[in-house]
């Protein structure tokens, strides 16, 4: 496969998705703010995390790919008697930005597809945290470097 170099997605397609999110109108008003970490506590909930990535190769007919799979976190105070509720409710919001969608990814031709393959909500360990977790996994395909 010449003219390519096979590279990493990861920090493409975390971008995609935090812009993809960030700049939902619905989802921006349910959450406050979308982080590639837990933020400090002088961040109001609920908000978004992304992280976890995972990333295999996925070549195909003389094209380098990955398949990439991310986490999406969402974060509720415990306390609120609607927290299990309130998570479900971004949870769909998240979904409809970017289940089945096509985003455009730096560096690869196009997203082929996004799915979400996995979502459960519960109480986190800490007790004090209400959390929702969903797995998306992207198919990307790399342009041939210049």
């Amino acid at each position: 496969m010449t003219g390519f170099q096979r590279g990493s997605s990861l920090i493409p397609i975390q971008t995609a998705f935090v812009t993809a999110l960030s700049n939902d109108t619905t989802l921006s008003t349910l959450i406050n703010g979308v982080y590639d970490k837990r933020p400090g506590p002088e961040v109001a909930l609920p908000y978004i995390t992304i992280g976890a990535p995972q990333e295999s190769p996925w070549d195909c007919f003389g094209t380098l790919g990955q398949i990439v799979k991310f986490q999406v976190s969402v974060w509720w105070r415990i306390a609120d008697a609607k927290s299990s509720l309130g998570v479900k409710t971004i949870m769909a919001a998240v979904n409809n930005v970017l289940d089945d969608q096509v985003l455009d990814v730096e560096g690869y031709d196009s997203s082929i597809k996004i799915r979400n393959m996995m979502s459960t909500d519960m109480p986190d360990p800490d007790n004090k945290h209400w959390h929702g977790i969903m797995q998306f996994t992207i198919w990307v395909t790399q342009c041939p470097e210049s």
